[in-house]
């Protein structure tokens, strides 16, 4: 569940050339595919970004190397249910509440098996990652310069995402919770 900010700028800087230019409807199609033929990271090095952020959020919040094998763990999980999950198009409040609950399940047991040393530092550094920052972001901003309909939409979608994340860690914690060695 991802945005691809270099596609995404060669389709605004397309957008505002057309404007400016007033191209052919054939010259359109040639350009709109040369925009979207952008090429992407490769699976290992999107991976090895997700894992250099998730240890840097470990540590930052004070985890130790124990929490941090839990968080690596969880985080490829995540990856890999964001790949399985994103074929079919699945909402992002789902995505964020399954891929939470799997997180909070896997540190819960991880935690009984004595693998966790704070088991709040693996939820919160595996929640960081799903937190829908820029979009609350552009929300205020659309308040901000008179488009609060959409703004205000942007905002409850936000919230609504936020929420599924809890929700997915508050779930596994009331499944298994009993389990956690506190």
């Amino acid at each position: 569940m991802d945005t691809h900010l270099e596609n995404l700028s060669k389709l605004n800087q397309l957008s505002r050339w057309i404007c400016a230019n007033h191209p052919a409807p054939e010259e359109l199609e040639r350009l709109l595919k040369e925009a979207l033929d952008t090429e992407t990271y490769s699976l290992p090095i999107r991976c090895a970004g997700f894992l250099l952020a998730f240890t840097s959020l470990t540590f930052i919040f004070g985890g130790t190397w124990k929490d941090l094998t839990v968080v690596l763990t969880n985080t490829v999980l995540m990856y890999l249910a964001g790949i399985y999950l994103k074929k079919p198009g699945v909402n992002r409040m789902v995505f964020n509440i399954f891929s939470t609950f799997l997180a909070g399940t896997v540190a819960i047991l991880m935690s009984r098996i004595g693998m966790v040393d704070d088991i709040y530092i693996v939820m919160i550094a595996n929640s960081m990652m799903l937190i829908p920052g820029i979009p609350m972001v552009n929300a205020f901003r659309n308040l901000l310069c008179g488009n609060e309909i959409n703004g205000m939409l942007e905002i409850l979608k936000a919230t609504l995402e936020t929420v599924a994340i809890v929700g997915g860690f508050v779930l596994s914690i009331y499944l298994f919770g009993g389990l956690i060695s506190w």
